[in-house]
């Protein structure tokens, strides 16, 4: 199911995971010009959100055929992933060096980091969408598989990871969709187990989107709304954590699910706020029904998935060859070549891969 305002609100967070890969790859923490407009882990947040939200009346609608809703599901994601894996090793095979040039002369060590050498056994894991059902070894929900996973920075295409949560949030939210079936009873029930044993993951969001999703929106509040996406903004900038910090860390400890180093419990709140607050606020939704974000959304899973390799050879080669310009130059030309093939790829994506795979997936659900 396609809710305008949140295709929206999903482009621009894709666009958010682009800003922020860039300026982490080619500038150092103390230069990086984009703030809370490139945190790429709230902009992760908003995804999960809203697929907990747009998924629940999508799986309603064919809850007689569980089964057959989480295949199509993860048909719809993994066919994209294969297809992306072979564009990074395209891209990769073709630039060879761009990374390594681009990486000592910023001195980045995220793009040292996060570019392994080519093992076919990682490629093949993340192609067949193995590591979408068991996760990276930074990042997998069941610690006992985790001997047993490949690294994530073995990866061509890193940002997969939260593909791991985007397949197993979908299962859970499926579930909550069967028990709601079963009466309001069983449905309370089975959402306060769920929020409850996901507390302190990013497995919560998916719960928090079913819950939005059943609301429906709600009547408008403009002014709660402003307030809570102000809230929200300001957590993601990081106010509040000395108290937000140990209580989130004691969540994490007490939950079921392992989740990543990297995770900050206030994050997860301030997405919950944002996203709340444009769903009870009109105007803006209005703005996300915008030409630019419609469009944003449309090529969102391209741009997400796309972008990742294209920075680390078209934009690492702009960066090198642009740096007898000085930093600053070199930097938004690298950005502009980055930005600018990654859409020219994600519009050819979407038309010939995502679209397909959409109709694919649909296919399954009903049987055909």
């Amino acid at each position: 199911m396609r809710i305008s305002h949140l295709d929206g609100l999903r482009g621009l967070a894709a666009l958010m995971v682009l800003l922020s890969h860039v300026q982490q790859s080619l500038l150092p923490p103390d230069l990086r010009p984009f703030g809370t407009l490139a945190n790429g882990e709230l902009a992760v947040f908003l995804f999960f959100l809203i697929s907990g939200c747009v998924l629940t009346p999508s799986f309603a609608a064919g809850a007689r055929r569980p089964f057959r809703l989480l295949g199509a599901r993860y048909l719809r994601l993994a066919v994209p992933v294969a297809a992306a894996i072979l564009a990074a090793l395209a891209l990769r095979l073709a630039l060879p060096d761009a990374r390594a040039v681009a990486a000592a002369a910023a001195g980045s060590t995220e793009l040292i980091d996060y570019a392994p050498a080519l093992r076919p056994g990682a490629v093949l894991a993340d192609a067949s969408g193995l590591t979408m059902l068991v996760g990276h070894a930074a990042t997998g929900l069941v610690g006992p598989l985790i001997p047993y996973v490949p690294y994530l920075r073995g990866s061509l295409i890193p940002p997969l990871w939260s593909l791991h949560y985007e397949l197993w949030g979908s299962a859970l939210v499926l579930l909550l969709v069967l028990a709601a079936r079963r009466g309001a009873g069983l449905r309370r029930a089975a959402l306060a187990g769920a929020a409850l044993l996901t507390l302190g993951n990013p497995l919560l969001l998916f719960v928090l989107g079913h819950a939005a999703g059943r609301w429906g929106g709600g009547p408008a509040r403009p002014v709660w709304a402003v307030v809570g996406i102000l809230t929200g903004l300001a957590l993601a900038e990081g106010l509040g954590t000395p108290l937000l910090g140990p209580v989130g860390e004691a969540l994490t400890a007490a939950g079921p699910f392992r989740t990543y180093g990297w995770f900050r419990w206030w994050e997860m709140l301030a997405a919950s706020l944002i996203f709340l607050g444009v769903l009870g606020w009109p105007a803006a939704q209005r703005v996300l029904d915008g030409r630019v974000p419609q469009w944003l959304g449309r090529l969102s899973f391209a741009v997400y998935l796309l972008h990742w390799p294209v920075l680390q050879t078209v934009g690492a080669l702009a960066f090198a060859a642009s740096l007898p310009l000085g930093r600053w130059p070199a930097f938004w030309l690298a950005f502009a070549a980055v930005l600018g093939v990654t859409l020219a790829l994600a519009e050819a994506f979407e038309r010939w891969v995502d679209r397909r795979a959409l109709a694919w997936s649909r296919a399954l659900r009903r049987g055909g």
